[in-house]
């Protein structure tokens, strides 16, 4: 519900905010809803990583389960992660001084993200299995230090083009570092996408799956070529200046 009405907040300054003469305070109200989004969807995935207590089927837990250090450092990277791509995304589009305005905001979310990497990484190493079921299962796995060096390769790359001030490849390697941090989430996970249930274990039912593959057969292609058409008619760069 909290994450919800972020994003409806979200949704209602950016309405606002075109038609408002004093447009601050939906900015910041969209920046606000922006950030209570991130947060929540940080925690739930912290939440997830920590580990669900579950025994015989049924929750075991106490309501905060999911607060922890742990969860801080995760949500922490999940706003660092939305803040570079949405800067670095911005760079792309815009020019001018609005366009330098967020080389400095996406070059400290980039450097944020390298440090909170290795800091989660001295965590799982100092605390052990017993710190998380999932968490440990992932970071304890040779291939997570494959896709966490090439995520941090990713970085870098991106930090080295914020640097020379170049517009479209800071982006271009964001979504590349992503693409590879969330294609190592899950090659760490395999095979159980909640302990002690596996993937195939926690599927819906055969029946439904498959109509789930025919709507989003048929959906899929239709999303994807709106989103073609709307990236054409908005191509180009943006206002290179800030509006008053």
């Amino acid at each position: 519900m909290i994450m919800l009405a972020g994003l409806i907040i979200r949704t209602v300054a950016i309405e606002f905010y075109v038609r408002s003469e004093n447009k601050t305070p939906w900015a910041v109200a969209f920046g606000a809803g922006s950030l209570l989004a991130a947060l929540c969807q940080g925690f739930v995935v912290a939440g997830f990583l920590s580990g669900i207590p579950i025994q015989d089927s049924h929750f075991t837990g106490s309501p905060w389960f999911w607060v922890s250090v742990l969860s801080v450092l995760v949500t922490l990277f999940v706003v660092a992660s939305y803040t570079l791509l949405g800067a670095t995304y911005i760079i792309m589009r815009a020019g001018g001084e609005v366009r330098m305005s967020f080389v400095r905001p996406a070059m400290v979310s980039a450097l944020c993200l390298v440090a909170a990497l290795f800091v989660l990484m001295f965590w799982s190493a100092r605390m052990g299995p017993e710190t998380s079921s999932l968490f440990a299962a992932m970071t304890s796995s040779r291939p997570f230090y494959v896709f966490a060096f090439l995520f941090s390769m990713g970085l870098i790359m991106a930090l080295w083009y914020l640097q020379k001030a170049c517009a479209r490849e800071p982006f271009l390697f964001s979504v590349i570092a992503f693409s590879i941090a969330g294609i190592g989430v899950v090659a760490g996970l395999y095979p159980y996408i909640l302990p002690p249930l596996t993937i195939l274990e926690a599927a819906a039912p055969v029946y439904i799956l498959r109509g789930f593959l025919v709507a989003v057969g048929v959906l899929l292609p239709m999303v994807v070529i709106y989103s073609a058409y709307r990236y054409g008619i908005f191509q180009g760069k943006g206002p290179a200046r800030q509006e008053e």
